[in-house]
C-alpha cells in the first residue's frame, strides 16, 4: 500500500498457522474463541481445526512440523499418545512421575468415580489442586494403538502423603456427573402434547444447571415414543427423581458416562460400531467366570469398552460356571440368578460394568468387566421376585440386539 513517503510496503500473505487434532472435531468451538483472541490482539495467525485419526496421528504432526506450524494441541483421543510424536514435553506435561488408578463405571445411576494416586507431583502443581485452581481431571490409558479417555469428571478430595523420604503421593477422588446428581433440582410445567424428547431435554438442563464446572450434555438416546404426553406434566423435585421416573416410564436405564446424560433400554444396548471380539489373542486375562451378578471377563486395560455395548466373547472360551445354592431359600432365588447369569452360546454380551485399573511402577493394566447375555436380563433377586417371575419373566431376548426382533 502506498505509504506517506511515497514507498511500496509489501503486504505479508503468509499467516502464522497453529491448530487442534481431535476426533470428532466438527463440535469443537476452539476454533471460534482462539481466532477471535488473534483477532482482538491483532495477530496474524490462523487457528484450524482437524479431525484426524489415531492412526494417522503421527503424519498429522510431522506434517505440522514441515508446514511451520508454531504450535497445535490435542483433544481427545489424543491426550496422551501425542507424547510418542513429540521432541519433548513442557513442563506442565512432565509434572508427575508414576501413577496408579481405579476407574469404576456402570449402568446404574450412581456416578463413575475415580481413585489416582500419583506419585511426587510437582510441589507447585499439587498446590494448585488444593487451592482449587484445577477442578476436573480427565484419564486417559491404553496401549499402543488403542489409547483413549478411560474417565472424565471433577476433583472431589485430594490428599498428600509420603512414602519415606525420597518419594511423595498426591490421592485424587473425583466423580463423573456428582454434582449434577446430588444438587439438581426440576421445576417445570410441560403442557399436553409435548414428545418425550423434550422431556429428556428439561431434564439434561436441570442436570447441567448445578453441574459445576462439568457441563452435562447429551450422550446415547434411543428414539423415544413418538407418542406425546396425553395430559400436562409437572418436573418437580430432585433432577435425579425426574430422570429415573422418566427412564422406568420409557424401559430405559439412565446414568451420566463422562458428563453425558445417557438412556440405555431395558433390551438394548448401545450401537457403538464394530463389536469388540475378546479373545487371549485380544487381550483375555485368565477363565471368564459365572458369577451372581453375571459373566465376570477381564481384559488387557482397553479404553474402547465402554458400559452399555455389545462385546463377543470367543464361543470357544471356557466359562468356569456358577455354584447354585442347595438350601431350602437358595429354590426360591436360583431361577432369578440364573436368569442373571446365563450364559451366551454366541457368546455376546452386554457390558453393565467396567472397572478400569493402571499402575506404572506394576503390572495391573486390567479391565475389569461383569456382562449380561444378550438374552438375561436384570431381575431383582428377591425370594417374592423370583417366585413371580419363574412363571411370568421370559427368559429369552430379554437383553437382544439392537433394532433385533
Amino acid at each position: 500500500m502506498p505509504s506517506t513517503r511515497g514507498e511500496t510496503v509489501a503486504h505479508n500473505f503468509l499467516s502464522k498457522l497453529t491448530g487442534s487434532f481431535a476426533m470428532p472435531a466438527a463440535e469443537n468451538p476452539t476454533v471460534a474463541m482462539v481466532e477471535a483472541a488473534y483477532r482482538h490482539h491483532n495477530l496474524d495467525v490462523r487457528y484450524i481445526n482437524c479431525e484426524v485419526s489415531p492412526d494417522n496421528l503421527g503424519d498429522a504432526v510431522r506434517g505440522a512440523r514441515a508446514m511451520g506450524w508454531i504450535g497445535f494441541n490435542c483433544s481427545i483421543p489424543h491426550k496422551v499418545a501425542v507424547i510418542q510424536h513429540l521432541d519433548g514435553l513442557g513442563e506442565s506435561a512432565a509434572v508427575m512421575g508414576a501413577v496408579n488408578c481405579a476407574v469404576r463405571r456402570g449402568d446404574n445411576q450412581t456416578p463413575n468415580s475415580l481413585d489416582a494416586r500419583i506419585y511426587n507431583l510437582k510441589d507447585t502443581t499439587a498446590n494448585l489442586i488444593a487451592k482449587n485452581e484445577y477442578t476436573g481431571v480427565s484419564l486417559s490409558a491404553g496401549y499402543p494403538g488403542n489409547i483413549g479417555l478411560l474417565f472424565q469428571g471433577n476433583i472431589k478430595q485430594f490428599r498428600q502423603g509420603r512414602i519415606n523420604q525420597l518419594d511423595s503421593y498426591v490421592d485424587i477422588t473425583a466423580a463423573d456427573g456428582d454434582q449434577a446428581y446430588n444438587y439438581a433440582t426440576v421445576s417445570a410445567t410441560i403442557p399436553a402434547k409435548t414428545p418425550q424428547t423434550t422431556l429428556a431435554e428439561q431434564i439434561q438442563a436441570a442436570l447441567s444447571e448445578k453441574s459445576g464446572s462439568q457441563p452435562i450434555t447429551t450422550g446415547y438416546q434411543p428414539t423415544f415414543p413418538q407418542d406425546p404426553l396425553i395430559r400436562g406434566k409437572c418436573l418437580y423435585g430432585m433432577a435425579r427423581d425426574e430422570a429415573r421416573e422418566f427412564a422406568w416410564q420409557n424401559a430405559c436405564k439412565w446414568s451420566i458416562q463422562d458428563g453425558a446424560l445417557t438412556f440405555i433400554p431395558y433390551v438394548s444396548y448401545i450401537p457403538n460400531g464394530q463389536v469388540p471380539i475378546i479373545s487371549v489373542k485380544t487381550g483375555l486375562i485368565g477363565v471368564p467366570e459365572q458369577t451372581q451378578a453375571g459373566i465376570n471377563i477381564k481384559i488387557l486395560i482397553n479404553p474402547a469398552i465402554k458400559v452399555g455395548q455389545l462385546i463377543q466373547l470367543d464361543p470357544n472360551t471356557p466359562i468356569n460356571q456358577y455354584r447354585f445354592g442347595l438350601d431350602l431359600p437358595s429354590q426360591s432365588t436360583n431361577p432369578a440368578i440364573a436368569l442373571q447369569n446365563a450364559i451366551n452360546k454366541q457368546g455376546l454380551y452386554y457390558v453393565m460394568h467396567v472397572d478400569h485399573f493402571g499402575d506404572t511402577r506394576g503390572q495391573n493394566w486390567y479391565s475389569d468387566m461383569i456382562c449380561l447375555s444378550v438374552d438375561a436380563t436384570v431381575t431383582n433377586v428377591s425370594a417374592l421376585s423370583a417366585l413371580i417371575q419363574t412363571g411370568t419373566q421370559e427368559s429369552v431376548n430379554a437383553i437382544q440386539r439392537y433394532g433385533g426382533t
